[in-house]
C-alpha cells in the first residue's frame, strides 16, 4: 500500500513521462508493441486507478488479488511502450507487488530481500577505485561544502576517504537488513542514509529533480 501511494505521486511528479505529451522521445522495448497514444493513456488512467485502490484496501480477498494482478500487468506494458518508464521506482513497486501475489509466510521475506537488495546494488555499483569521479563524490561534496568545509574532489585524502565510506555503508546497510538479527539496526542506519541523502540532493542541496528526492522519502 505504501509502494502503490508514492506510485501515484511519483507518477504526477513525472507526469510527462506517462502521459507521452512530447517532451520525451518514446522508445518501445519491442517495436510490434508499441501502443497508439489513445490506448496507452488508456492503460496509465487504469494504472492510477489500481495504484489508487491498493492504497486505500488492505483486505486478501480475491478481487483485492485481482486489482493487483491487473496493476502489475499494466505497469509491465508500461514499460513495455516506452522503455524510459523503467525507472528504478517504477522497477522497486513492480518487483514489490509481485510478493504480494505469494502468501504471507513467503511474500514478506521476498519483500525483504527486494528492498534489501536496493541498497546492497546501489553500494556495490558506485565502489570503483575513481570513486571521486562519480555520484558519490557529488553527495560528499555537497555534504561537506554545506558544513563550511571546502576540500577539492582531487582522489586524495579525507574526500576519497568519505566516498569509500558512503559506498561500503550502502552496502553494510542492505546486508544488515538481510540479517535478521542486525535487521533493527539496519532499519535505523538505511532511514539515517535517506535523510543524509535527502539534505544533499533537497532544495537546499544539489536540487534534484523531484523524483529523486520523494523516492527517498517513500524508502
Amino acid at each position: 500500500r505504501i509502494l502503490a501511494g508514492f506510485e501515484i505521486v511519483l507518477i504526477l511528479a513525472t507526469w510527462p513521462l506517462w502521459w507521452r505529451q512530447g517532451k520525451f522521445p518514446t522508445i518501445p522495448l519491442v517495436d510490434s508493441l508499441a501502443l497508439p497514444l489513445f490506448a496507452d493513456q488508456t492503460v496509465v488512467c487504469v494504472f492510477l486507478a489500481t495504484c489508487a485502490l491498493i492504497t486505500g484496501r488492505s483486505g486478501i480477498r480475491q478481487w483485492d488479488k485481482t486489482v493487483r494482478v491487473v496493476s502489475l500487468v499494466a505497469a509491465l506494458v508500461l514499460c513495455v511502450t516506452s522503455q524510459q518508464r523503467v525507472q528504478a521506482w517504477h522497477w522497486l513497486f513492480v518487483l514489490g507487488l509481485s510478493t504480494s501475489l505469494f502468501r504471507p509466510e513467503h511474500g514478506m521475506p521476498l519483500l525483504r530481500s527486494v528492498l534489501a537488495s536496493v541498497y546492497v546494488c546501489s553500494g556495490l555499483s558506485r565502489m570503483a577505485p575513481t570513486a571521486h569521479q562519480g555520484m558519490s563524490a557529488v553527495i560528499v561534496d555537497q555534504l561537506l561544502v554545506m558544513s563550511g568545509i571546502r576540500i577539492p574532489m582531487n582522489g586524495e585524502g579525507l574526500p576519497e576517504l568519505l566516498c569509500h565510506v558512503l559506498n561500503i555503508g550502502e552496502l553494510i546497510v542492505g546486508v544488515m537488513l538481510i540479517w535478521p538479527g542486525s535487521r533493527r539496526w539496519g532499519i535505523l542506519s538505511a532511514m539515517a542514509l535517506h535523510v543524509t541523502l535527502l539534505v544533499a540532493l533537497g532544495p537546499f542541496g544539489l536540487r534534484h529533480n523531484n523524483a529523486v528526492l520523494i523516492w527517498n522519502l517513500c524508502c
